[in-house]
């Protein structure tokens, strides 16, 4: 009988284990998503934004976009866009 629990206990840790992995992809998947329909609608935004900016260039406000909207204001690190 003991071994049957312990077999059982195990098999539960593995299903249990592999039903994570597939919701933690799922959520990286849904957030991947999220996020690049993000960036394309700043894609559109940006040069609408020209006349706001005027001393930045297209590029330079998407980046712009990009970082307060996604919450990249703090990661100075990450290059800017310079053309």
């Amino acid at each position: 009988m003991q071994h049957i629990l312990t077999s059982h206990n195990y098999l539960t840790k593995a299903i249990s284990s592999l039903i994570d992995l597939i919701n933690d992809s799922l959520n990286r998947l849904w957030v991947s998503m999220i996020r690049a329909r993000q960036v394309e609608a700043n894609r559109k935004i940006a040069p609408m934004l020209k006349g706001e900016y005027p001393n930045m260039t297209v590029d330079q406000i998407w980046d712009l976009l990009n970082r307060s909207t996604m919450g990249l204001e703090n990661l100075d690190h990450l290059p800017r866009a310079e053309r």
